[in-house]
């Protein structure tokens, strides 16, 4: 497939931020589809592993139309809305990536989606994760319900769960309850994992405000690096329940 050395550097730029987020899975079906300038014979070579793989699909979506800006944004905004095709469970959760790319491309999403980059978009990524990791699930197999404290500001936490899980409101996979929290939180969340029926209730405790404030002082890497390596306890504890419940 023949690309001009500017989309080339998009495909890839993108495709790295999407390996990055896990959500890869996503875009392998465009990788079969022909190409009008491949020979028939490079339909039987193509590999599905590797980042080549990965840009390939990636372009050949954006060239399903003329404008490739247009599809570029197009694209980024239905993977983070969950609008492509499901992807499979991950054993590896979001956040085993360490890296500063990992980071930045969490703390670019935050900005986009809620209109900056806080704590409690932070602490909403890490309960998330974790989410993820005791059910065993991957992207969009989540349903999430958020309560938000009385004294809380908003339910900030939400948009982070809903950044790293790909659940959302869109999807009808995450919801904001007009229940408040229990009394001393500052947020309660229930998620539940269709598939295999098991859920979870955690519960944000109120001193996390603390921290909140201490974190709000510092740039986005400095929020993100003290909510990630803020001990367990002072962000959430976590308890298995009926998903009935």
């Amino acid at each position: 497939m023949v690309m001009g050395a500017g989309l080339h550097r998009i495909c890839a730029s993108v495709a790295a931020s999407l390996r990055i987020l896990s959500w890869k899975t996503a875009l392998m079906p465009f990788a079969d589809i022909p190409h009008p300038e491949e020979p028939p014979q490079a339909a039987s070579q193509r590999t599905h592993d590797g980042p080549a793989c990965f840009e390939t699909a990636l372009a050949r979506l954006l060239s399903m139309r003329t404008d490739g800006r247009w599809q570029v944004a197009l694209a980024v905004l239905g993977i983070v809305t969950g609008l492509t095709t499901p992807a499979a469970a991950h054993p590896h959760s979001p956040l085993d990536d360490r890296s500063k790319g990992n980071r930045d491309s969490f703390i670019a999403l935050g900005e986009a989606v809620h209109g900056g980059f806080g704590p409690l978009i932070a602490i909403g990524i890490r309960l998330g994760d974790d989410a993820m990791k005791q059910l065993g699930a991957g992207p969009r197999q989540l349903d999430v319900t958020y309560f938000a404290g009385k004294a809380a500001p908003c339910p900030c936490v939400a948009d982070g769960i809903m950044l790293v899980t790909t659940a959302s409101p869109g999807q009808g996979t995450l919801r904001v309850s007009a229940e408040p929290a229990p009394e001393g939180q500052h947020g309660r969340v229930i998620v539940r994992h269709p598939r295999s029926g098991r859920a979870l209730e955690y519960l944000i405790p109120a001193s996390v405000d603390l921290l909140v404030k201490e974190a709000s002082r510092g740039d986005p890497d400095r929020r993100w690096t003290l909510i990630m390596d803020a001990p367990e306890d002072r962000l959430f504890t976590r308890r298995s329940i009926k998903a009935t419940q």
